[in-house]
């Protein structure tokens, strides 16, 4: 953090997960501050547990500006460190450990989309479009990883190691 609470960094701004501030509550709860209607919806995506990447990816385009204008009018703020220990997800691993897909790339891609439109339909737009753009190994493990986060938190534990096996972030048990 920088001076006056704002982040210093875009990374920052990215890899923290964020939650509503007692402000961000009030206005989610009365209409306080007359948020916009896309500011207010951003603002109701935040849950303590998503990072900046998850909700910029929810958000759209304009996730990372959307994510530093909550920030800046005191709305949202990052999870501590310790906080962030107790709400991530059980699995996650260091960027320089990723392990390899276990289906051929664009194997993997194709599933993945099925998987995600027949799950969530127009919903899953945001990480269909990551998983389309993503270019390369690295980048599609990452879309993969934040899609099956997304799974994990909308259908559950079972269904996410479902969603692992089928797009290749897990061996098949065939």
């Amino acid at each position: 953090m920088s001076n006056g609470g704002s982040l210093s960094t875009r990374a920052e701004l990215v890899a923290r997960a964020y939650r509503k501030t007692d402000r961000g509550l009030e206005e989610v709860a009365t209409r306080a501050h007359r948020l916009g209607h896309w500011l207010r919806c951003a603002l109701i995506m935040v849950n303590g547990r998503r990072t900046g990447e998850e909700l910029s990816t929810l958000i759209g385009e304009s996730g990372r500006d959307t994510l530093r204008e909550l920030v800046d009018l005191g709305l949202i703020e990052p999870v501590t460190t310790g906080d962030l220990l107790t709400t991530l997800p059980a699995q996650t691993w260091p960027p320089d450990e990723v392990p390899a897909l276990f289906l051929p790339i664009e194997l993997a891609r194709r599933r993945a989309l099925r998987w995600l439109a027949v799950q969530f339909g127009t919903q899953g737009g945001p990480l269909l479009r990551r998983i389309s753009k993503a270019d390369g190994p690295d980048q599609l493990h990452h879309a993969l990883v934040l899609s099956e986060r997304y799974v994990r938190r909308a259908q559950g534990e079972q269904r996410a190691e479902q969603f692992q096996r089928d797009v290749g972030l897990r061996p098949s048990t065939h």
